[in-house]
């Protein structure tokens, strides 16, 4: 824990270190910041920051440029190191999360992402966001620190884009969940809005970020993810005892059809005219996403096996 942090501006401060009658809870956390901000509705959602907040601890400074996006488990924010005005990513729980959960719980999840992220540093993968550092605020919240990835996610795309430029795409997809799973890790939350797309010099290149609710092979895990993206024993009754390869898999698939088409993947859809697709992608992305309810990982293939699948000569 970061002993002395402050947090300045917008009215927001978490535990003067002067003040001994603070305390360390989260309702304690959650009504101070109620109090110190106009919040007619009661509402957990200010346990945030806004532009402006200055984040001080012991050799850290950081100023709140925007807000990124929000998840299940964490909100980032676009920040400002102030010692040496580059740009990073602060990642905190969110107000749910630090609120519900205990806070050893909370500090655990975050702990363990940033032992994840700070273990493929050395990789020399592109395709794999940057982590910096961690540290707690005086209240006990948990921050990651990573590096800001100037772009936005492939969300944000206008429309479908050709099916040579999709596969290009998932080529670099594909190398960044390739090192995750030579390590025993899978990412389970690959989605759009978890691709950041950059242009340096003309080149393209998509960076996956957020790993919150990544897990190691082997390890229990309760249903999560997001449902348009992951497969159905991921994110309900299905869901098996354990993390696997084939989940991340599968969601990539879903995102190249997704690319390809500009519609979320239904296997119930007739196939796509060949002039948006052509049938051998289509019968790759059919071929991983089938649900075998008896076996819901049966026949599904590696990345690398995946990728066979798709076409070589665009």
């Amino acid at each position: 824990m970061v002993a002395g942090l402050r947090i300045f501006n917008k009215g927001l401060r978490f535990m003067d270190p002067q003040d001994e009658t603070a305390k360390n809870t989260p309702e304690a956390i959650v009504q101070g910041l109620r109090n110190d901000r106009t919040d007619p509705t009661g509402s957990e959602s200010k346990l945030s920051w806004e532009k402006g907040d200055r984040i001080e601890a012991q050799g850290l400074s950081y100023t709140i440029e925007e807000s990124l996006a929000a998840g299940g488990f964490g909100n980032t924010y676009k920040a400002k190191d102030n010692k040496n005005d580059k740009l990073v990513v602060l990642k905190m729980p969110t107000p749910k999360l630090w609120t519900v959960w205990k806070a050893e719980e909370c500090q655990r999840i975050f702990r363990e992402e940033g032992d994840r992220l700070s273990g493929f540093q050395y990789s020399g993968n592109p395709h794999l966001v940057k982590y910096k550092t961690r540290f707690e605020l005086r209240s006990g919240v948990p921050i990651l620190v990573m590096k800001y990835v100037t772009g936005k996610s492939l969300i944000h795309l206008p429309n479908s884009i050709s099916e040579e430029k999709a596969l290009g795409y998932i080529d670099q997809i594909a190398s960044a969940v390739r090192v995750l799973h030579n390590a025993g890790l899978y990412h389970r939350d690959i989605k759009p809005e978890n691709l950041i797309l950059k242009t340096v010099d003309g080149t393209e290149t998509l960076v996956l970020v957020d790993f919150g609710i990544s897990r190691e092979a082997g390890k229990l895990h309760t249903a999560s993810g997001s449902p348009f993206w992951a497969p159905p024993e991921q994110t309900n009754e299905y869901a098996p005892s354990e993390p696997h390869y084939s989940h991340d898999v599968y969601a990539i698939a879903k995102v190249l059809y997704w690319l390809i088409t500009g519609k979320y993947f239904d296997s119930k859809e007739l196939q796509p005219s060949t002039q948006i697709m052509s049938d051998q992608t289509y019968q790759a992305i059919v071929f991983v996403t089938k649900l075998n309810k008896e076996n819901p990982m049966a026949n599904r293939p590696t990345v690398d096996e995946f990728l066979k699948r798709l076409p070589s000569d665009f």
